[in-house]
């Protein structure tokens, strides 16, 4: 029971930015759904008036396309290297404190920050990764300014911030009693075979929760033109 206690009196400060910046103004944008109210005069109850005027907007098709595009692309690439990442991370070996401080560097940046490193990086101009391209005889690219690589752009900036991912399915690597890694003395190794296979029984209930969590985050808001 004490531990029970001390559980929720550690996630309370989570629990608190949970209902005050998320559940919270997710009840109220249902309640604005059915209220016709410009923030300046008395709210009026519209019904399903906003929902109507919704469907009938051509930009909703698009905006929807855009975010199925952008969560289903994104979310399993994420999810895929920072398991990657989490088992590489999770070896036995000297500097990997180093390396894991820096995986996860990119996900406490602010985001202002990686707005201005990532608007460098895509600049058709004098981009880093135009340089890269041009260093290699390669055409420069527009990114963002393409209607065709923007959302791919959008997707390879989401990759930056894999390390609050990686730290969770290291977390639940690292939680396996080394008994349970290793292999049973009857079964053969077989080829391509190696000892991060028998590690990932963690993999579904890391799985699940991050691919919720990172779900729920990539598919709040994309530009509606593309």
């Amino acid at each position: 029971m004490r531990e029970a206690i001390d559980g929720y009196l550690f996630i309370l400060p989570w629990l608190i930015g949970l209902v005050l910046f998320t559940a919270g103004p997710m009840l109220g944008s249902l309640v604005l759904a059915f209220v016709d109210w410009d923030l300046l005069g008395t709210p009026r109850w519209a019904g399903l008036a906003n929902v109507q005027h919704l469907m009938s907007d051509r930009l909703v098709g698009t905006s929807l396309v855009n975010t199925a595009y952008y969560t289903f692309l994104s979310v399993p690439l994420r999810l895929a290297l920072a398991l990657g990442v989490a088992l590489l991370l999770s070896a036995s070996a000297r500097g990997l404190s180093f390396f894991r401080t820096c995986f996860y560097l990119p996900a406490v940046v602010p985001a202002v920050a990686n707005v201005i490193l990532w608007m460098w990086l895509f600049n058709p101009a004098a981009g880093l990764l135009n340089m890269g391209l041009a260093a290699l005889g390669l055409p420069k690219l527009q990114w963002l300014w393409d209607p065709a690589l923007s959302k791919p752009s959008l997707v390879l900036m989401s990759l930056w911030t894999t390390g609050n991912v990686v730290i969770i399915f290291l977390a639940g690597l690292q939680g396996i009693p080394r008994g349970s890694t290793r292999r049973p003395r009857s079964t053969a190794p077989t080829a391509g075979s190696s000892s991060s296979t028998s590690r990932c029984p963690c993999c579904p209930r890391s799985s699940c929760s991050t691919s919720s969590w990172a779900s729920s985050t990539r598919s709040r808001s994309l530009p509606t033109r593309s």
